[in-house]
């Protein structure tokens, strides 16, 4: 059967409040750290969302399924990093392999980029999330006690 979903690039106007409203609902619940709710307006969220790279999944209608935010970070004598910021699908789009197309979409994205590496943090108890991120390749590499997260971290083969 193939995907009622296609992967495109982040469409301002047609996504953003889509996107928004799956990470003030299904991402900053689960976050253990604090979030003022500065950090939750539209302003502060469409402004992350804009740096870096933003993918949707978006259905035959053209809604958002999910997406993905990541950004290449690089530092002077340092390996180039994919960071992943934020994951998030719809829960009645869940089990659908939406995840993990954007997943693999976004990891491609840090290839071409000349990533070596892929990291994010998952929050401690989104067991959910880090069974995900463990099957597609993630290890975990450290916890951080003052986040109350766990880094994950897999290494990437650029393109060459």
């Amino acid at each position: 059967m193939a995907a009622d979903y296609t992967i495109r690039p982040y469409r301002h106007r047609q996504d953003t409040a889509a996107i928004l409203e799956l990470i003030r609902r299904e991402l900053a619940p689960l976050s253990n750290a604090p979030i003022g709710r500065e950090a939750l307006t539209d302003r502060a969220l469409t402004a992350r969302i804009r740096q870096g790279r933003t993918l949707v999944a978006a259905g035959r209608s053209g809604s958002v399924k999910g997406f993905i935010h990541v950004m290449v970070t690089s530092r002077p004598n340092a390996p180039v990093l994919l960071q992943i910021d934020m994951l998030a699908v719809e829960p009645d789009s869940r089990g659908q392999g939406i995840g993990t197309a954007l997943l693999r979409e976004a990891e491609r994205y840090g290839r071409f980029r000349r990533c070596t590496a892929a990291s994010l943090f998952v929050d401690e108890g989104n067991d959910r999330a880090h069974l995900f991120y463990l099957r597609a390749g993630y290890r975990a590499i450290r916890y951080w006690p003052s986040l109350r997260c766990w880094e994950l971290y897999k290494p990437l083969i650029p393109v060459i």
